[in-house]
């Protein structure tokens, strides 16, 4: 097969012969030249004249850009078959501005400037080119727009970690203060439980609201509720005999297995309230913990694995425990794992919390915690 028959198919793929008779066309696809580089090969050097038009017939070539003040070259873009380039030469315009190289074995298409102004059909080239030179310019104003948007992005969420980071200082800060009130009255307890919870709920919410994302982002969403309740029932119901069982063997022979030990000093009054209470206490524990903690870690971390931002938020959720005891503290890290990733699964705050509820009351009647 001929040159010609072999190039026609591949110059009517592209912009370059519109508004060329079918004529001219063969006669300048008789003119081109076919020339075959190896990876690695300079095609163009930036600094040169060329008057050739080049096409990239086969292969791949990349654009490189050298500093003149630094001498570092860098890759400007990518060439793929059908892309003109060399132009500036072409036009008579001077030196080239880039270099040009093989980035893999490739086959070129030269026209010379002689050769298109024999055939009369220089002036339609400049006008295709112009065209083309137009569209390339378009799209790269839309990838740099990209490449911009991309930027603020990435310092937006910078910001957001920064604000994130301040706000988990702030809880370290509120938790250090609040002192150990096991052997203050029932309503000094009471008090001090949601003083010290409503106190680190504030950071976090300054937390999300400097992340602008939507709340359910932090799990603050109904969807797939039912089977993360349905879930969150089912571990409780699985673990309650393991409970049970660490109650019976950790305990004197004599001790009665439910004991409420922690609170058995409140009034029935007291009680109640602390029941009725514990719903919202632990839905706003969890809002904090996994909503706001790991949900931002999860944000903040997408290439890691997913249990990083797990174990994070559940230590970071522990050592606000300290102040009660390092028992508590140590509990609650493994519990919070156990949390973290069912939280993880649904992405919804209903499951979690109604597997907090069951286990808390739980393990507060046996007097566990």
């Amino acid at each position: 097969m001929s040159l010609r028959k072999t190039l026609y198919p591949f110059f009517e793929s592209t912009s370059l012969l519109r508004n060329i008779s079918v004529e001219d066309r063969e006669l300048l696809i008789e003119k081109c030249e076919l020339v075959n580089v190896d990876q690695g090969e300079t095609v163009i050097e930036q600094g040169n004249d060329y008057s050739s038009l080049k096409i990239l017939f086969h292969g791949e070539l990349e654009v490189i850009s050298k500093d003149p003040a630094t001498g570092h070259q860098f890759v400007v873009s990518t060439l793929e078959p059908g892309m003109q380039f060399g132009e500036k030469g072409f036009l008579g315009n001077g030196e080239a501005t880039a270099s040009v190289r093989a980035k893999s074995n490739s086959s070129i298409l030269q026209l010379s400037r002689d050769n298109a102004h024999s055939l009369g059909v220089y002036q339609t080239l400049i006008e295709n080119i112009a065209g083309t030179q137009a569209e390339r310019l378009q799209k790269s104003n839309l990838k740099q727009i990209e490449a911009l948007q991309k930027t603020i992005d990435q310092q937006k969420e910078q910001n957001s970690f920064g604000r994130f980071y301040i706000a988990t200082i702030v809880l370290f800060a509120i938790s250090s203060v609040i002192p150990d009130y096991a052997d203050e009255s029932p309503y000094f307890q009471l008090a001090m439980r949601w003083l010290f919870l409503l106190l680190i709920l504030v950071p976090a919410i300054y937390a999300v609201k400097q992340q602008t994302a939507p709340l359910s982002v932090f799990g603050v969403t109904l969807n797939g509720w039912r089977i993360a309740v349905k879930e969150g029932l089912l571990i409780a119901i699985a673990l309650l005999p393991f409970i049970i069982l660490f109650k019976i063997f950790s305990a004197d022979a004599d001790e009665p297995l439910f004991t409420w030990s922690t609170i058995n000093n409140y009034s029935q009054t007291q009680l109640l309230f602390y029941l009725i209470t514990y719903i919202p206490h632990a839905a706003i524990q969890e809002f904090i913990a996994r909503g706001v903690g790991q949900g931002s870690l999860q944000r903040f971390m997408p290439e890691s694995h997913y249990m990083h931002p797990i174990l994070i938020a559940s230590a970071l959720f522990a050592i606000l425990h300290l102040h009660l005891s390092i028992h508590a503290a140590l509990m609650t890290l493994v519990i919070s794992i156990l949390f973290g990733y069912v939280y993880y699964r649904h992405r919804t705050l209903i499951g979690v919390i109604t597997l907090h509820v069951i286990l808390g009351i739980s393990a507060t009647a046996l007097g566990i915690i």
